[in-house]
């Protein structure tokens, strides 16, 4: 891409590239090939971009768009072969387009390799990159994103013949269920839980409303439970309303939608989304964060956009409203959601039996996987330190390991849980255990506290925390055993309504860094449906989060 590029200035507006052979004419692959391709290395400079950057003259220099390069950082190809040598040479590309006034753009992105998954995380900010210099301004502004790109073009170009595959697969379903109110059943919370009681959450039957013009009806094939959902039950939750439908992680069909959806259909696979992507607001426009405010406003009251809700319950005679929760409702087998709140997977989940662990990508091991790729972005080696061993906590455990980190501290006091997180935790380059556990009940730790324990444990202390559980005083002790002058905490849990969190500004003052996540700073509609790829293909663990099956009159 590269080199097309900048030999054929003329012909391309902009240029992008993952991970590029950027100098191969001192690289021992490109030295290979063009011996034996061309005859000698010499003969590969016309294809060599570093080489090219230096032929451009002024006027090339001032009319071009910057060039735009993704480069992971624990890609192979940077330390390849027993010599390590860089068959890559991003940097050195980088530095001459500098010395030469040739404008680039080099993200250089942590714990990332050479993989799909890389290319799946990033792609969308190159297609937003080229969309920019694609089209003009105008009347219709830049493009902004992919949607909106994709819109442009099917609105003024001709839209190309499409394969007979590519039709079959667009053939519309439709559901004997399309445009009725459904009965179905529910677990509904009439109230919060004081954990004395029998029945925290009753099965009732419960009427599903038809989907309004921008919202989407789901079935329901399964539903994780969070601990989130239990928060909410217990009354802490300061957005906590009742009664209500718990649950939000989930995996459905699409069964029906309402006139103004475009980005899925009936029959789609999806997972309702607790954090939207409208992909137009000042959030989502940002690139700086998922939070998504399209529909928060209304969701946080137990609401649908349009401020009203579509369940209802006939209770003692008397259809009672039933509010939504989180936006997505999934202790239910049909729920309604805002299309912005729906994420389309791929329909192999369904070919393979594997709707149950896609089900979990909704919440929990997302969070945790994207709190160590997204929001820290932890070094590869870096020592990491894990409060709480639920899902969120094991699922930091796989993120750092997706991230090639050294060394993780788990924090529990549940010792039953010590197992599952050595064994996702795996082995060092020296054989040993990446993950070591601590139990602060202990008997041999009872004059320490965990601070000092892990500080001893590490030299000084972590260079990444994670808080899993949701009490200050665990967050505080999070940041506390963090290394002076670089070491950086991560709130994951959620913590009581009214409870704030405390530390000496001294903590602070002298380096350490606290930070917070949600979703693991997944944009959720954009990147679930990778994440999904990525785990049928291998790329991290799901079935063993999976430790209880049951209907939902068990719930």
């Amino acid at each position: 891409a590269l080199s097309l590029y900048l030999k054929n200035l003329k012909l391309f507006k902009s240029c992008s590239a993952f991970a590029p052979a950027a100098n191969p004419t001192k690289s021992k692959w490109g030295e290979k090939a063009f011996k034996n391709y061309l005859g000698s290395i010499e003969a590969g400079i016309p294809y060599d971009s570093t080489e090219l950057v230096k032929t451009l003259n002024d006027t090339d220099k001032q009319t071009m768009a910057p060039i735009l390069i993704h480069q992971g950082l624990s890609d192979f190809a940077l330390t390849h072969g027993d010599d390590n040598h860089n068959q890559l040479r991003v940097k050195v590309f980088e530095q001459t387009c500098k010395d030469n006034n040739v404008k680039v753009d080099v993200r250089y992105e942590e714990g990332y390799g050479h993989g799909y998954d890389f290319i799946a995380t990033f792609v969308e900010d190159q297609i937003t990159f080229h969309a920019k210099y694609l089209f003009n301004k105008g009347d219709k502004g830049l493009v902004s994103n992919i949607d909106s790109m994709i819109d442009y073009l099917d609105n003024d170009q001709e839209k190309k013949t499409q394969t007979k595959e590519d039709d079959k697969d667009k053939e519309v379903v439709k559901y004997e269920t399309e445009g009725k109110v459904i009965k179905c059943k529910a677990a509904i919370a009439w109230k919060q839980w004081d954990e004395k009681s029998t029945e925290p959450l009753t099965i009732e039957e419960v009427e599903v409303a038809v989907p309004k013009d921008t919202e989407v009806r789901v079935k329901l094939l399964c539903t994780g439970v969070c601990h989130t959902d239990w928060y909410t039950l217990s009354g802490k939750d300061p957005e906590g309303i009742f009664p209500s439908i718990l649950g939000h992680e989930g995996c459905g069909i699409v069964e029906s939608i309402g006139s103004k959806v475009t980005s899925c259909k009936p029959g789609d696979i999806v997972i309702p989304l607790y954090i939207p992507e409208c992909k137009d607001c000042k959030f989502c426009n940002s690139g700086q964060t998922n939070l998504c405010q399209a529909v928060r406003a209304t969701q946080g009251k137990g609401l649908m956009p349009d401020k009203t809700v579509r369940f209802k319950c006939n209770k003692d005679g008397k259809d009672v409203d039933i509010f939504h929760f989180m936006g997505t409702s999934t202790f239910s087998q049909y729920t309604v959601c805002p299309e912005i709140s729906v994420a389309v997977i791929n329909k192999a989940v369904m070919d393979k039996n594997l709707e149950k662990e896609a089900c979990l990508l909704g919440c929990g091991i997302t969070t945790g996987i994207g709190a160590v790729r997204n929001t820290m972005k932890c070094k590869p080696g870096s020592t990491i330190a894990v409060f709480g061993l639920g899902g969120v906590g094991l699922s930091v455990i796989q993120g750092a390991v997706m991230n090639n980190c050294g060394r993780i501290i788990c924090i529990d006091t549940n010792p039953k849980k010590f197992d599952i997180a050595i064994k996702l935790g795996g082995k060092l380059e020296d054989g040993g255990d990446r993950v070591e556990c601590v139990n602060p009940l202990d008997e041999k730790y009872k004059d320490k506290t965990t601070k000092d324990v892990i500080v001893e444990l590490t030299d000084g202390g972590v260079d990444y925390s994670f808080e899993c559980i949701g009490l200050a005083s665990t967050m505080r002790t999070a940041l506390e055993c963090c290394h002076k002058g670089w070491g950086q905490s991560c709130i994951i849990g959620v913590a009581a309504s009214g409870v704030e969190i405390s530390t000496r500004p001294f903590q602070l003052v002298t380096g350490r860094v606290w930070k917070g996540t949600a979703f693991g700073g997944f944009r959720s509609r954009s990147q679930v449906p990778g994440l999904v790829d990525r785990y049928r293909n291998g790329g991290f663990k799901v079935d063993e989060y999976i430790t209880h099956n049951m209907g939902l009159d068990q719930i």
